[in-house]
């Protein structure tokens, strides 16, 4: 699994089961692509997926694939949520959990989440699920509190404006939420250490500013000792060996989301001499990025997970 098909299955799977006990089911699970009936069996739960899967464009008016032995990078989100649909559906078949899973893409021209909100279609359904922009966020919540169905978002790291609405749950953290664990992470990782933080001026970072100084305000820890540095689009050697501590593992923070910017800083830090170890923290959106290039060996990096892995399941943990 790549982590959207692994938070997909993991959430669908959960959900499912447990509701499924709670009402007391049992049958078969079957997946379907169509809107639910407007007579339908009660007795089975009805589950939403709403996916960006680019179906019309990926296919022609005679159904031929338009991209031959390609794939455009824009279609794999929907991709992979959409095979994690499927695995959690052949897992819940084995478990006979009565339930029928209903995929719409948001991307089809009958299927936009506006178009779904103003047929009701959705209205019939025990639970939604989506992976969505944001402005399908702030339309899906605000149904779904209408109709007090559930609603799980499953990749943004914001409410859309949804805040105080019990219908509307977000599977990503926040970026609040983030920055508070990465500060706690380093109270424990480099309470008696200097940890060096990079920015850059913008308004992304002046948000990260005060997500991190709000989660040092209200730490019960010793408070970390922070040097900030802001920089334009990197630093000079000098500059980064001029806070450097041989005897030690050096953190730094790289308050950033660019990728270039950050994987640039990362490639200066691996060039620098090995007697200098290294260790970077910083966001969680780095997941999506391949850390594992030689241009980055000497240098240990984290960054912010989605999945909650318990420590007893060793296949997840590797």
């Amino acid at each position: 699994f790549n982590l959207a098909r692994k938070i997909t299955f993991n959430l669908l799977s959960r959900l499912i089961k447990t509701i499924s006990l709670l009402m007391l089911y049992a049958g078969p699970c079957t997946l379907q692509a169509q809107p639910a009936p407007a007579h339908r069996d009660t007795s089975r739960l009805q589950i939403a997926v709403m996916l960006p899967l680019y179906l019309d464009s990926a296919f022609d008016a005679g159904g031929t694939y338009r991209f031959g032995k390609t794939m455009p990078a824009y279609f794999m989100a929907g991709i992979e949520a959409y095979l994690g649909v499927l695995a959690a559906i052949d897992t819940l078949q084995m478990e006979n959990a009565r339930a029928d899973i209903h995929v719409f893409d948001l991307r089809s021209d009958n299927t936009q989440a506006e178009k779904l909100i103003r047929s009701d279609t959705l209205g019939s359904m025990d639970l939604l699920m989506g992976h969505v922009t944001l402005n399908e966020a702030a339309l899906l919540s605000k149904y779904a509190a209408g109709k007090k169905i559930p609603f799980f978002n499953l990749n943004l790291p914001n409410d859309a404006g949804s805040s105080n609405n019990p219908f509307h749950i977000l599977l990503n953290p926040t970026l609040a939420t983030h920055c508070k664990a990465l500060y706690n992470h380093l109270q424990q990782t480099a309470a008696l250490e200097t940890v060096t933080y990079i920015q850059r001026n913008g308004p992304q970072e002046e948000r990260l500013n005060s997500y991190l100084a709000e989660a040092e305000k209200n730490s019960a820890g010793t408070r970390l000792k922070i040097q900030r540095i802001t920089v334009q689009d990197s630093l000079d050697n000098e500059v980064l060996l001029g806070f450097a501590d041989s005897l030690r593992a050096n953190k730094i923070v790289i308050a950033s989301f660019d990728q270039v910017f950050v994987q640039k800083i990362l490639q200066q830090l691996g060039t620098l001499p090995k007697t200098v170890k290294w260790s970077v923290a910083g966001m969680p959106n780095w997941d999506q990025w391949d850390l594992t290039k030689p241009a980055f060996h000497g240098v240990e990096i984290t960054y912010g997970n989605t999945l909650n892995i318990l420590p007893e399941n060793k296949i997840a943990q590797r």
